[in-house]
C-alpha cells in the first residue's frame, strides 16, 4: 500500500518531529513511502490544515488520513476545519482521552502516539555539572524548565493561552518566596513574554538562545537541536506542564527518556504516561506539588526508553495498515455528518446583488428588550455585530441570503419561507432540552428534525453541549462550536471601589428554574461567615433564601456595575450548556466558584475552582478566596470581537453553499 507523508511546518518543529518520526516508524511495515501525492493510495498529513492546499479532485480520489495534532476541541472550533473534514476517511489522536472523545463524536478514528529523538537520555552527575556552570547556573540551584513557546508568531505580545505560559507563571510566582534558591530555566523560539513577566518581578532565571529584541520574532534562530535540549533537561529539578488544551505535549516523552520529574496539567497524553501524583487539575495543586517536591524530593523521577516510544509508534503504524486494509474503508469523500459546503446555484435578484451590504442575514427571533434570559442578550449583542457589516433583519424573505435560527425559537411560517427559497441556514444550537428541564425530549426531537432538513452549519455553544446531544442520538449538520461572548461595550472590567471590609460573593440568573442553582445557593448562604463575606443575587429566585441580598433584574449596565463591585462569582446551574450569566461574569474578571456540570469547566478553565459535591461547596470557597488574586489573572473570557467575527464569517460560508447536497 502506496503512502505519501504529508504536512510538516518546515521550522524544526514539533510537526516536522512528528513526521520524521512516523517516516521511520513506517520503514519496517507494509507500507511503502512514496514522492508525490499522485502516486500514492494513502495520503497521511500530521497537519490537517495544510490539506486545504491539496485539490479536492485529489482528495476525493484518495484515502485521507489526518493527524489531530491538539485536542479534538481545538479543531472543532476552527472555520477551515468545515471545508476538510468530509473529505477525511481516518483520523488520528495522539493520547487515548482525545480518542475516546473522537469516537463520541463518531469519527472513525486510530491511536498514533508520539515518539522522540535518541538524543533524549539521562547523562552522568558530572556532565550535569559542567552543563550547569557552562549557563552559570548555580549547582545548588533548584531548576524548574520550560521549553515551549510563549506566543503566536502573528502576535508575539499576548500570551498562547492554550499553552498556558500566564498557568507556569502564576505557579513559579507562587513558589519563589518558599524556595530561596530557585533558578528558572527557559529555551525555545517566543519565549517573550514570560521572560517579561519573570524580568517584572525579579524572578532569577536563564533563557538558552539568541537573546534578541523582545519585539521581533526569533523562530529562525532560538529552534535548538535535540541534543541540546537533552542537556537542558539533564540539570532541570522539575519541568512544569500548565497548558489548557493540548495534543502531547512532547516534552513528557523527553522528560521520562531523560529521567526528569515532571508535573503536568490533565491535558493530551500526560495522564497516559505519568502517575497520579504528577498530575494537577488547579494551579494551587500545581503549588502544593511544587513545594512537596522542593522540600522532600517525594516525586520520583521514571525513565522510560526513546526505543519503548518508538516501537509504540510502530505497532500503531500496524494496526493502522489493518485498520484501512480490513476494514475495506472507500476512498474520497468520507461518510459522516460532515457533508460538503458547495457553491449556491440559487439566482439572487439583479438589484439586490448591486445594492446589499455583503451579506443580507436573517435572523428570525422575537427580540425582547431589557434584561432577559441569556440567548436574547448574546443574540442582541451578535445582531448588533452584524448590522455593521451586514443588512440584518427579522424576517425572511426573497432577498435572504443566510439565516441564521436560534435552537428552537423558530415558527412554521420561517420553515416555510427557508425551504421554499432553499435559503442557507446557521443553526445555533445549546441544551439538550432534555437535560435542562428534565423533560421536553420532543422538542429536542423537533429541532434537530428541522436541523437534518435545513441546515448548512450547525453551532454549539460548548463541547458539552455537543457530546450530549449526540449521546440522545441526534446528529448535527456540519457541527462546529463557538462559545457565547458578552457586548464588551457592556461588560467590561473597572477599577473597584475599595469601600468594603468583606469580601463580596454574587449570582446571576433570569430564570427561576430551581436547578440554576437554588439550592446550593441555600447551602452556601447557610455556610457562609457573615463576618467575612456578603452574598448578593441578582436577578429571580423562585423563593426568598435567608441570609441573600436580592436584587431585581437590572439592564446590562447596571448589572454591569454591580458584577464589578463584587469579588467572586458562583455558577451553580446544573447542565447548563453556556450560561451567557456566568459568560458576563468572568467578562468583568470575577473568578468563579462552579458546580461541575454542562459547559461551565470550558468556560471557566483556570479561571476559578470547582465542586462536585454541594456539602464541600464552603470548602471550596475559602480556598477560591485565599487565591482569589492568581484565579483572576489566569480568567480567559470569551472575546466578543473573535466571537461575532466568527459568526460573520460562518455565515459568509454558509451563504456560498446550499443546505442539502
Amino acid at each position: 500500500m502506496k503512502i505519501y507523508l504529508h504536512g510538516g511546518d518546515n521550522l524544526n518543529w514539533a510537526l516536522d518531529d512528528d513526521l520524521k518520526n512516523f517516516s521511520d516508524a513506517i520503514s519496517d511495515s507494509a507500507f511503502t513511502i512514496v514522492n508525490g501525492e499522485s502516486e500514492a493510495d494513502v495520503i497521511y498529513s500530521v497537519n490537517w490544515r495544510d490539506l486545504l492546499h491539496l485539490e479536492n479532485s485529489l482528495l476525493e480520489s484518495k484515502f485521507i488520513v489526518a493527524c489531530v495534532p491538539h485536542d479534538i476541541r481545538v479543531m472543532l472550533q476552527e472555520l477551515d476545519y468545515l471545508e476538510i473534514a468530509p473529505y477525511i476517511n481516518l483520523w488520528t489522536s495522539m493520547s487515548l482521552a482525545n480518542l475516546e472523545k473522537m469516537k463520541l463524536l463518531g469519527f472513525n478514528c486510530a491511536l498514533i502516539r508520539q515518539a522522540i529523538s535518541q538524543e533524549f537520555k539521562c547523562l552522568n552527575l558530572e556532565e550535569k555539572k559542567k552543563i550547569k556552570a557552562f549557563y552559570n547556573i548555580p549547582q545548588n540551584s533548584f531548576v524548574i524548565g520550560s521549553f515551549q513557546r510563549d506566543t503566536e508568531g502573528v502576535d508575539l505580545v499576548s500570551p498562547k493561552l492554550v499553552k498556558g505560559p500566564d498557568v507556569f507563571f502564576q505557579i513559579i510566582k507562587a513558589v519563589n518566596k518558599r524556595i530561596p534558591n530557585l533558578h528558572i530555566l527557559l529555551a525555545g523560539p517566543r519565549r517573550f513574554w514570560l521572560r517579561k513577566q519573570l524580568d517584572a518581578e525579579q524572578i532569577n532565571y536563564t533563557f538558552v538562545g539568541e537573546n534578541r529584541d523582545l519585539e521581533s520574532d526569533d523562530i529562525d534562530t532560538n529552534n535548538l537541536s535535540a541534543s541540546e535540549i537533552n542537556r537542558l533537561y539533564n540539570i532541570t529539578d522539575l519541568y512544569i506542564v500548565g497548558s489548557r488544551l493540548e495534543g502531547g505535549p512532547k516534552a513528557i516523552l523527553e522528560c521520562l527518556s531523560v529521567g526528569t520529574p515532571i508535573i503536568s496539567s490533565r491535558v493530551g497524553h500526560a495522564p497516559d504516561y505519568l502517575s497520579e501524583t504528577s498530575l494537577f487539575t488547579d494551579p494551587h495543586e500545581a503549588i502544593d506539588l511544587v513545594m512537596s517536591i522542593c522540600n522532600s524530593g517525594s516525586l520520583e523521577s521514571t525513565s522510560t526508553t526513546n526505543d519503548t516510544f518508538l516501537n509504540n509508534l510502530k505497532s500503531d503504524v500496524k494496526n493502522l495498515y489493518l485498520l484501512i486494509q480490513e476494514n475495506n474503508l472507500e476512498k474520497g469523500t468520507a461518510k459522516s455528518i460532515y457533508r460538503k459546503i458547495v457553491k449556491n446555484s440559487i439566482r439572487r435578484s439583479f438589484w439586490n446583488r448591486i445594492f446589499r451590504k455583503d451579506l443580507t442575514v436573517c435572523v428570525p427571533y422575537e427580540f425582547r428588550s431589557g434584561p432577559w434570559g441569556g440567548g436574547n442578550q448574546f443574540l442582541k449583542a451578535l445582531v448588533s455585530s452584524l448590522s455593521g457589516r451586514n443588512n440584518v433583519t427579522t424576517k425572511i424573505n426573497r432577498h435572504t441570503n443566510v439565516a441564521l435560527v436560534n435552537s428552537f425559537t423558530y415558527n412554521q411560517k420561517d420553515i416555510k419561507q427557508i425551504e421554499k427559497l432553499s435559503i442557507p441556514v446557521v443553526h445555533r444550537i445549546d441544551g439538550p432540552t432534555f437535560l435542562i428541564r428534565g423533560k421536553d425530549k420532543e422538542v429536542d426531537d423537533k429541532m434537530f428534525e428541522f436541523n437534518q432538513k435545513n441546515a448548512t452549519v450547525t453551532i454549539f455553544q460548548t463541547f458539552w453541549s455537543f457530546v450530549e446531544n449526540l449521546k440522545l442520538g441526534y446528529r448535527p449538520v456540519n457541527p462546529i462550536i463557538i462559545n457565547n461572548a458578552s457586548d464588551n461595550k457592556l461588560f467590561f472590567k473597572k477599577i473597584k471601589s475599595e469601600n468594603s471590609k468583606k469580601i463580596r460573593i454574587v449570582s446571576t440568573s433570569w430564570s427561576e428554574n430551581y436547578k440554576k442553582g437554588f439550592h446550593d445557593f441555600k447551602r452556601l448562604s447557610s455556610l457562609i461567615d457573615r463576618n467575612k463575606y456578603e452574598y448578593t443575587f441578582v436577578g429571580r429566585l423562585p423563593e426568598d433564601i435567608a441570609g441573600i441580598e436580592v436584587i431585581s433584574p437590572k439592564p446590562s449596565d447596571q448589572l454591569n456595575n454591580i458584577l464589578n463591585d463584587c469579588d467572586l462569582y458562583v455558577a451553580a446551574s446544573v447542565n447548563d450548556p453556556c450560561s451567557n450569566a456566568l459568560v458576563e461574569a468572568l467578562t468583568v474578571n470575577l473568578p468563579v466558584l462552579y458546580r461541575k456540570s454542562g459547559g461551565h469547566s470550558e468556560l471557566v478553565s483556570y479561571g476559578g475552582i470547582s465542586y462536585s459535591d454541594e456539602a464541600k461547596i464552603y470548602e471550596r470557597l475559602e480556598v477560591l478566596s485565599r487565591h482569589k488574586d492568581m484565579y483572576q489573572s489566569l480568567i480567559t473570557a470569551p472575546n466578543s470581537e473573535l466571537v461575532f467575527n466568527r459568526y460573520a464569517k460562518v455565515l459568509t460560508l454558509a451563504a456560498k453553499g446550499r443546505k442539502k447536497v
